[in-house]
């Protein structure tokens, strides 16, 4: 059986300057789809960068805070030798934290 996912959709009105609907209108043609559709896209596009951007900045915000709990972090030339190694496949040891001198502690 076929699995049809249905979304509940709302209207929305979005009042935009001219030169950018032409824009628009001038894309989704030159891709097939229908105006309409290529917002929707951009707008879904949109949405999962600033998904990604706000779990990136999470992640950093959790680094931060073990860093300065512990004290220590990774020396940069140390990680960015190892990171340009396993990117040409190499195996090399992980870089080991070191105190990092002047780190406040929360």
């Amino acid at each position: 059986p076929r699995t049809v996912n249905v979304m509940q959709t709302v209207a929305t009105s979005l009042k935009v300057p001219t030169e950018i609907r032409q824009g628009v209108i001038e894309r989704a043609n030159a891709q097939g789809v229908t105006a309409h559709s290529y917002m929707l896209r951009a707008i879904e596009a949109t949405l999962e960068v600033d998904r990604q951007r706000a779990a990136f900045d999470a992640a950093a915000m959790k680094s931060l805070a073990q860093a300065q709990r512990t004290g220590k972090t990774y020396d940069f030339e140390e990680l960015a030798t190892y990171l340009e190694g396993r990117a040409r496949g190499e195996k090399l040891p992980k870089p080991k934290l070191r105190a990092t001198p002047g780190l406040a502690r929360a």
